[in-house]
């Protein structure tokens, strides 16, 4: 793993913007005021979505517009949902989730979950009959089985639901989707904070996109993007993942133990 991060140069190159992200992390504050306008996320839209990115997180963060504008760009009707691990927990999360459903009437619409919003979702999607509705998930770089790094973030209630030790992930690592074959798991070659074996759920296909750095995966990568347009636009998916060019590799229904 090691040799083949320092052998690649557009792994260099993508680390190198990782540390930058992480290290402007807490300035992300400063960045929400000065793009609050267009941070809002309005719990009724004007325009019914048939793609909804999720974000379950401590902040918002100014990348993940780069989804709307991309998706929108593409063709898609595209909102994003935010909710704050701040405020609530990721099992609240998924309730307020479905009552933004409920508020804009939506069916027939997709989610895609970057990292811990895929979480969210998940729950939504089985415990509060949210497959009804949805014809398509994508999770990104979302901890299914925890992070070790949520021990940076100890001092909230919420964010500690995330260490692989928790009550919270040995409930979630167990749950078998009930439509597998309407979800996809992204990850990242290399994931300093959710390694392959954490990002997928068995039975799930998986999609290893060749990049490196948790957050460059889910903000930064263009060919993540290109990989969840794929999947989105793909109708007839049957369970059969379609050729992506950009992934290293395409796992068809990873076993629990399928790093």
């Amino acid at each position: 793993m090691v040799s083949k991060l320092l052998s690649k140069p557009h792994y260099l190159f993508q680390l190198a913007a990782e540390v930058l992200l992480n290290l402007t992390s807490p300035w992300t504050f400063l960045l929400n005021r000065f793009f609050a306008p267009f941070l809002a996320s309005p719990s009724v839209v004007q325009q019914r979505p048939d793609v909804v990115i999720v974000v379950t997180w401590l902040h918002k963060s100014p990348l993940h517009w780069f989804w709307k504008w991309y998706l929108d760009r593409k063709g898609f009707r595209t909102a994003i949902a935010y909710f704050s691990l701040r405020t609530m927990s990721i099992e609240e999360s998924a309730g307020s989730l479905k009552r933004y459903f409920d508020a804009n009437h939506l069916v027939n619409t997709s989610i895609v979950g970057i990292s811990t919003g895929g979480l969210t979702s998940l729950l939504f999607l089985e415990r509060l009959d949210g497959w009804s509705r949805v014809p398509c998930f994508i999770t990104i770089g979302t901890p299914f089985r925890g992070s070790w790094a949520a021990i940076a973030l100890f001092s909230s209630k919420n964010a500690r639901a995330l260490l692989p030790n928790s009550a919270f992930i040995s409930r979630i690592s167990k749950l078998a989707p009930g439509y597998p074959e309407r979800m996809t798991c992204l990850s990242a070659f290399f994931d300093e904070y959710v390694p392959r074996s954490s990002s997928c759920l068995p039975g799930v296909d998986r999609v290893v996109v060749d990049v490196a750095g948790h957050d460059y995966l889910h903000s930064l990568s263009k060919s993540t993007y290109d990989d969840v347009i794929r999947l989105l636009t793909d109708k007839k998916r049957e369970g059969r993942p379609t050729e992506r060019p950009s992934a290293v590799v395409v796992e068809k229904g990873t076993s629990p133990g399928n790093p």
